[in-house]
């Protein structure tokens, strides 16, 4: 079985991903395709056999793409005359609906059998068309060379810590209440330190959710490198956070200002639940390490999926792309002239 993993990458890239060590240098590659494609081939290479790179090989039996590079009915023209599996993760952003293809396996951020995805059915289906496509559910990679908390939950004052980008930050954070309620805030925004979770004893998991896409198609990354550093996530309310997180049970989860600072106090005076907490995500660490997300996609390699088939009635889609994409340019033409 020959599995490639198609990237428009030149063979400068190709050779440097070959050399790359993703546990000792874990802060390379820290982007989207870096984490879904790269670090997934090296990771299946040393099982299977494996290939990446813009050239599809004609004896491959399965080909990974990455929802970035396809976005047009016209990438997939790359994959037209190919007899086989071919299986396509998401990016953080909204599926887009291919027409005339069929059979192709999509990876989803969460399980759509989740009893609390039938609260938001319908807003769901809208993004992902659950009703017309085939999905898979498998989670995403944890945080590579990850440091677990060494630092024990009985300290006086505990260590809140934000690791990320500037503009997921919560506005309402302020240090001298926290401070008030016996905490130590520490935020991170330098992606090389994101893995090192060592001091820290809750972790803020939040992502942007002003724009309702972000509530559906956010996957819980934040919240499941947190459970596995041995730290408490306390995630907004985004949908996959929701469900990997019971509140109060193995996790929190605040909606507002108001139900954020509720539960630093509720912590701040009840330390003991941290511990019986952190317990409690032993099975969640079990399901979702590694190994065992590696695990569920050499099964899904194994199942009897179709060979993708792309129909000639594709290229009315293109043509009407290019159209699209003409008189744009001509509106814009005119609009600056």
């Amino acid at each position: 079985m020959l599995i490639h993993f198609y990237s428009p990458i030149d063979k400068k890239t190709i050779k440097k991903i070959e050399k790359w060590n993703i546990e000792k240098e874990y802060y390379k590659f820290g982007h989207g395709v870096g984490h879904n494609i790269f670090e997934f081939y090296k990771r299946l290479k040393i099982l299977k056999n494996s290939s990446i790179g813009p050239e599809i090989p004609d004896n491959c039996d399965i080909v990974i793409i990455f929802s970035k590079h396809f976005n047009n009915h016209s990438d997939f023209l790359k994959l037209k005359k190919l007899n086989c599996k071919v299986i396509r993760i998401f990016s953080d952003d909204r599926p887009k609906k291919f027409f005339f293809i069929k059979n192709l396996i999509n990876i989803s951020p969460y399980s759509f059998d989740n009893k609390k995805i039938k609260n938001h059915f319908n807003e769901i289906d809208s993004i992902y068309h659950i009703r017309t496509n085939n999905y898979t559910w498998i989670p995403h990679f944890i945080q590579r060379g990850i440091k677990s908390r060494k630092s024990k939950f009985s300290k006086k004052k505990l260590n809140l810590g934000f690791f990320g980008n500037k503009h997921n930050i919560p506005k309402f954070l302020n240090k001298k209440k926290l401070l008030k309620l016996s905490f130590n805030l520490k935020i991170n925004e330098t992606p090389k330190k994101w893995n090192n979770y060592s001091n820290i004893h809750i972790a803020i998991c939040a992502v942007t959710s002003d724009d309702k896409l972000n509530k559906f198609i956010k996957p819980p990354t934040k919240t499941l490198n947190a459970i596995s550093a041995n730290v408490i996530p306390l995630a907004n309310n985004i949908l996959a956070n929701k469900i990997i997180i019971k509140n109060y049970v193995n996790g929190f989860i605040y909606n507002n200002e108001k139900s954020f600072y509720k539960i630093l106090k509720y912590i701040s005076n009840n330390q003991h639940i941290l511990k019986k907490i952190n317990k409690t995500n032993e099975v969640i660490r079990g399901n979702y390490n590694n190994n065992m997300i590696l695990d569920y996609w050499l099964k899904l390699f194994e199942k009897k999926n179709k060979h993708i088939k792309i129909s000639n009635l594709i290229y009315i889609c293109i043509f009407l792309e290019k159209l699209k994409k003409l008189l744009k340019s001509i509106f814009k033409f005119f609009k600056t002239n």
